[in-house]
Order: structure tokens, then C-alpha cells, then sequence
């Protein structure tokens, strides 16, 4: 399950990237949202709209994908187009199938998506991509994978 060790695994070669200033800590993999001070936080509103802005790991700094920037550190960020495969973090509790959609889970992380009720406001822009790796989070055998990590191709 997402054992690649690096956010982007396939596509990204003319993708957007930059440097950020990180508004507290970051896990490279997680979804991000600019906030009003030009610096990126994790995306804090679950399944609710969002762009693919992805912190990637720093290597420039000999850091892996399980180093988390700190606040205020320089964050690398991309921004996913469709098709490409990033390694994600799925949520506590939560459990993905292959092919199934994902959204923000509030946290920075993924949670399988749930469609709106009928009566409440609709998010056009809430499905993050779909899943390429089936996660079970949930607890459900009695203990979770060691990694939260899977594979989420962008749409």
C-alpha cells in the first residue's frame, strides 16, 4: 500500500510546483489549502470543495516522505493535474476499494467520499480522485496497516 517512496508516483513532469511557508506541521502526501497569510495548511474542510495542492517530500533538505515540515519551514508543493498517482494518507477509521472516490477528510488526509444528501449545499469540487489501492483503516480485523499510505490517482 502506497510503499513508493515519494509523493508523486506517476505523471507530474509539467506540473505546477512551489515553495510555500508552512502555517503549522505538514505531512508530505496531505492535501493542502493557501490560507489568507500566502502560507498552506492542511485542507481543513471535509468533503467540501478543494484544488490538488499536495505537499511533497523535501529531498533538497535529505528529507523522505515521512518527514513532516514544521511550521514555518518551506513546504514543496505541487499542483496534481488530472491523471497523475499521488501518494496519499488515508484518515483513521476510514476504508478505501480500488476505484472508489475520495475526498478531504478536514485534516489534510483522504476519506472515501459520501455523496450529498439532497437537502444540503452541493460541492462540485469535492472528489479529490479515485482510489488506486484498497485501505483498510477502520480497525475492523483488529489492527490497522502499519502505513496510511495509498495511492490516489487525481481527477
Amino acid at each position: 500500500m502506497g510503499a513508493e517512496k515519494a509523493v508523486i508516483v506517476k505523471g507530474g513532469d509539467d506540473a505546477i510546483r512551489e515553495e510555500k511557508k508552512a502555517g503549522g506541521v505538514i505531512t508530505p502526501g496531505q492535501l493542502l489549502e493557501v490560507n489568507s497569510s500566502d502560507s498552506v495548511i492542511r485542507h481543513n474542510s471535509a468533503g467540501q470543495n478543494q484544488y490538488a495542492l499536495f505537499a511533497l517530500q523535501d529531498f533538497s533538505q535529505g528529507k523522505d516522505i515521512d518527514d513532516n515540515y514544521a511550521s514555518g519551514e518551506q513546504v514543496q508543493c505541487i499542483w496534481a493535474r488530472p491523471g497523475m498517482i499521488i501518494n496519499c494518507l488515508l484518515a483513521n477509521g476510514q476504508t478505501v476499494v480500488i476505484g472508489g472516490f475520495v475526498e478531504s477528510d478536514g485534516n489534510g488526509d483522504m476519506q472515501a467520499h459520501t455523496p450529498d444528501a439532497s437537502n444540503v449545499t452541493i460541492y462540485s469540487n469535492q472528489i479529490v480522485g479515485i482510489a488506486r489501492e484498497a485501505l483498510d483503516m477502520s480497525d475492523s480485523s483488529g489492527a490497522d496497516p502499519s502505513s496510511r499510505r495509498f495511492l490516489v490517482q487525481i481527477i
